[in-house]
This record gives C-alpha cells, sequence and structure tokens, in this order.
C-alpha cells in the first residue's frame, strides 16, 4: 500500500544500495535540473518509511539531487510503508524495468509536433526551446 505527500528534503535520505551511482545531475545545463526549475517535479520520488519522519529514496534520485541544488521546501512522494529487503529491490527493479524509453519513430514524431505547435523552423530552435 502507498500514499502520496509533499516531504521535505530534510526527511528523505539516499538509498546507499541504490544500483546507479553516477546520476548525471552534475552542472547547470542539466535538462532536468533546468525542467524542475521552470515546472517543478511532475513525477513523485517513490520513498519508503524507515523511521518517524525518515524517509530511504527508491526511485528518484535525479530529481531528489535536482531539488537539493534548486533549494526546493519539498518534493511530491509516493510512500510506501517499510518493506522487506527483498521488496525493495523487486520495488526497485519494477520502477526501472517498466520505463521503456520512446523508439526513434516516437521521438522524431514527437519533435515535429513540438515544432509545429510553437513554430519553430531550425533543429537549434527547437535544441533551445526544449532545454
Amino acid at each position: 500500500m502507498s500514499y502520496f505527500q509533499d516531504l521535505s528534503l530534510d526527511k528523505l535520505e539516499c538509498d546507499p544500495n541504490q544500483p546507479r551511482k553516477d546520476f548525471g545531475t552534475e552542472g547547470d545545463a542539466n535538462a532536468l535540473l533546468q525542467n524542475i526549475a521552470e515546472a517543478g517535479i511532475e513525477v513523485p520520488l517513490a520513498v519508503m518509511v524507515v523511521a518517524p519522519d525518515r524517509y530511504i529514496i527508491l526511485d528518484g534520485h535525479r530529481r531528489y539531487k535536482c531539488a537539493q541544488k534548486l533549494k526546493l521546501p519539498t518534493v511530491p512522494c509516493r510512500i510506501y510503508e517499510k518493506l522487506s529487503p527483498a521488496e525493495i529491490e523487486r520495488k526497485r527493479y519494477n520502477i526501472q524495468n517498466n520505463r521503456r524509453p520512446w523508439r526513434p519513430l516516437e521521438r522524431s514524431n514527437a519533435i515535429e509536433r513540438i515544432k509545429e505547435a510553437a513554430g519553430l523552423r531550425s533543429e537549434k530552435e527547437v535544441a533551445d526551446f526544449l532545454g
């Protein structure tokens, strides 16, 4: 069972067992950082209760790191009650494994729709628009 709530950053901690060690969130040119600065966090972090008012991040480490850099007071979270180590690993695996990146044709079609909707003509204009 899970529920949604905004949590302050000081209540969250990174999972030391997170398989990904490089989150690609360095530098001000980071697209995720720019998007969060403009629109906020659009996909909640998945976190698990580890103690009263303490949570470990299961998914969303990049969003968390960007929120820290931007000094956001809170972030939206999907909160899971305490899970066993096996359930944590299964949850993390399923969250990551169920994502599917866009296929090249899907990405190309999306870019064409953006160009048309925004009246953009060049690839540079599209790149600047997308950040």
